[in-house]
């Protein structure tokens, strides 16, 4: 699960808004349902502080580079990293820094098939008034 801090970063994320964050330009070729979520995770790694970046040897560039020209999914080195950051025992999700450049900010890369049992993903249901919790 992709998570940013609010709808204009996770919509610039996902390339279905376009131009700067002044002046968007929406893709009318996207569709795409935004969510306010409340997270609650306990092991994260932060890879949008520089020191992590060295630990690993990767920089902010790299993970927010374009990789479109990896043809086959799940080869672009950023996809690589998540695979194996996903295989760390215990690791609910990541932070990295936004591919948007007008934003200083982070994204959240979430595992929701690891949660622990004290961290949580919910959401209010607009639909029954209710807070549902993220079940995988």
């Amino acid at each position: 699960m992709y998570l940013a801090k609010n709808h204009l970063i996770a919509l610039f994320e996902v390339r279905a808004l376009v131009g700067t964050t002044e002046s968007p330009i929406p893709d009318p070729r996207s569709t795409w349902t935004t969510l306010n979520l409340n997270v609650v995770l306990h092991r994260v790694a932060d890879l949008a502080d520089p020191r992590e970046q060295k630990l690993i040897g990767t920089s902010a560039q790299e993970l927010t580079g374009k990789w479109d020209p990896y043809e086959d999914p799940g080869t672009a080195p950023t996809q690589l990293l998540g695979a194996a950051l996903f295989d760390l025992p215990g690791l609910e999700g990541f932070l990295a820094p936004t591919a948007v450049p007008e934003i200083s900010g982070k994204t959240l890369v979430d595992f929701p098939e690891k949660l622990r049992p004290q961290s949580r993903i919910e959401f209010w249901n607009a639909t029954t008034g209710v807070i549902e919790r993220l079940r995988v």
